[in-house]
């Protein structure tokens, strides 16, 4: 099953906002979390790794953007990642002095559990 580790922020549109919350940012991995899916081929042929994404997030939560700044080596991840997020809404922003656009680098780890 994909985990999500914490988003990180990248860059602001405003140099003087401080870091988002944790809070916030534990959201939006839980909205990733449940969001998204281990792409069926990808699951069979037994394909693992991490997908970092860049995405600009608007302060209601809309994702006006979306790219990989590093792929997982598997088309497949890579794709589901993006389908994921691509035009989704996720948490909005709880800073009242928020920008009108976040950049946030986030991770997504896909790693098959083994059974012992």
């Amino acid at each position: 099953m994909p985990s999500a580790p914490a988003p990180a922020l990248a860059t602001s549109q405003t140099a003087a906002v401080s870091a988002p919350p944790a809070a916030w940012l534990r959201a939006i991995a839980a909205w990733l979390a449940a969001h998204r899916s281990y792409p069926a081929r990808a699951r069979r042929e037994g394909e693992q790794g991490t997908v970092v994404l860049r995405l600009v997030i608007a302060r209601d939560g809309t994702v006006r953007e979306a790219s990989l700044l590093a792929g997982s080596g598997h088309p497949d991840l890579d794709r589901a990642s993006l389908a994921a997020v691509r035009g989704a809404h996720l948490p909005a922003a709880p800073l009242p002095d928020a920008p009108a656009e976040l950049t946030l680098r986030v991770p997504i780890r896909y790693a098959l559990e083994t059974s012992n």
